[in-house]
């Protein structure tokens, strides 16, 4: 029973890292009989809008950190970009000192 036990557990995690199989999607075939080439082309517009609705929003998303009050002045020089910095392990022990154009919130 340990050996089946064994054999299980290590078809699981043989399963769980193997690398992925096939490819990624690049085509889409609609097999749609009610598809015709001005449905097809609507389709075609509404997935287009879709796709350019979702990289706003995105693009709005990820650009928000770019304006965050951190991202500029004295703090940002002190802490740096992965905040390694010595200000950084004051911080942490409650030693540092925030300059005065720091954001409160921050």
């Amino acid at each position: 029973m340990k050996r089946e036990s064994d054999k299980e557990k290590q078809k699981r995690i043989n399963f769980a890292v193997r690398p992925p199989q096939g490819r990624s999607v690049t085509q889409v075939q609609l097999n749609d009989p009610k598809t015709t080439p001005t449905s097809e082309a609507d389709f075609r517009t509404e997935e287009e809008d879709i796709i350019k609705e979702c990289n706003a929003r995105l693009s709005q998303r990820f650009s928000l950190g770019k304006r965050a009050a951190i991202s500029h002045g004295k703090l940002l020089e002190d802490l740096g970009n992965l905040g390694d910095t010595a200000a950084a392990r004051r911080i942490l022990e409650g030693t540092y000192e925030f300059p005065e154009d720091a954001d409160p919130a921050t």
